[in-house]
């Protein structure tokens, strides 16, 4: 394995580490979470930015262009896995999260993902270019992004929905004229919607099922919106539960695409750590 390989991995494994924060504000059935896993996390994140880390490397000869990332991922840090953090609370041996702190998880995640997601791409072409593109790399870092892409949206779904019933009963509530409450909820709601956009703008996942989802996601937001007719028959319940349906199905095929590919590149990287030492991160500048 390479040392461009390596670099790719270092910096790959940060978002890894972003990605799977995400999934604590996601549904699930089982909704514990494990003080371990969460420590490790936090753990794990402080030693991929640590000196001497291909992160570190890479804001080293980047660094007018990198201070804002290196400030927002420390910012990411602080907020998520820092005894200060009002999202996160360890409790016992497991791990409370702040329903109302969700906006902040996907405020932060979405961006410093798409950040890294183009650092990534930057060592990708240097590899391509090099001929020194090893393993799946490329296959591997496009599966994350459809993970991330997946999970993110499944998520946001979720909440978007209890902020719209939540809006809906503000407004009956008050016959149907605007409020302060119905207001603020709506400027929630409008939030996580352009997070959605954003996503949208920078995507580079073509595949159906994905993009099925998406459809299904923007047609949902317009019916939200009034900018598009209920199907005849249909109601809002029953359009998010085919929505939500969908989404988790496209969750679901985006992790086990992720696993197949990530596994074999993860033994591959973990036995040739154990056969050599870091080389000299010069190498890449």
């Amino acid at each position: 394995m390479n040392q461009v390989t390596q670099y790719i991995l270092g910096i790959y494994q940060i978002n890894m580490i972003i990605r799977d924060t995400v999934s604590y504000v996601a549904p699930r059935k089982e909704q514990s979470f494990s003080k371990e896993i969460y420590e490790h996390r936090g753990r794990s994140l402080e030693l991929l930015t640590a000196e001497g880390s291909p992160f570190a490397h890479f804001v080293s000869i980047n660094k007018e262009k990198a201070d804002k990332l290196v400030e927002n991922i420390n910012e990411f840090k602080k907020e998520m896995y820092s005894p200060e953090s009002r999202v996160f609370r360890v409790v016992g041996e497991g791990i409370e999260v702040d329903d109302k702190m969700h906006h902040r998880v996907y405020e932060m995640a979405i961006g410093i993902y798409q950040t890294l997601l183009d650092v990534l791409g930057g060592y990708i072409k240097y590899a391509k270019d090099n001929d020194q593109l090893e393993l799946r790399i490329e296959e591997l870092v496009a599966a994350d992004e459809y993970f991330f892409r997946s999970l993110s949206y499944f998520a946001l779904i979720n909440d978007i929905f209890k902020l719209f019933k939540e809006f809906s009963d503000a407004m009956q509530q008050h016959k149907g004229e605007p409020n302060p409450i119905a207001k603020f909820i709506n400027e929630d709601i409008n939030k996580m919607v352009q997070l959605i956009a954003f996503m949208n703008k920078h995507n580079r996942v073509t595949n159906l099922t994905y993009k099925k989802m998406t459809d299904l996601t923007n047609a949902f937001i317009e019916h939200m919106g009034g900018q598009r007719q209920l199907p005849e028959g249909k109601n809002f319940p029953e359009l998010f539960t085919e929505l939500n349906e969908f989404a988790l199905k496209t969750l679901q095929d985006a992790e086990t695409n992720w696993r197949t590919i990530f596994l074999p590149v993860a033994k591959a990287h973990q036995e040739e750590m154990k056969k050599n030492e870091r080389k000299n991160p010069e190498d890449l500048s």
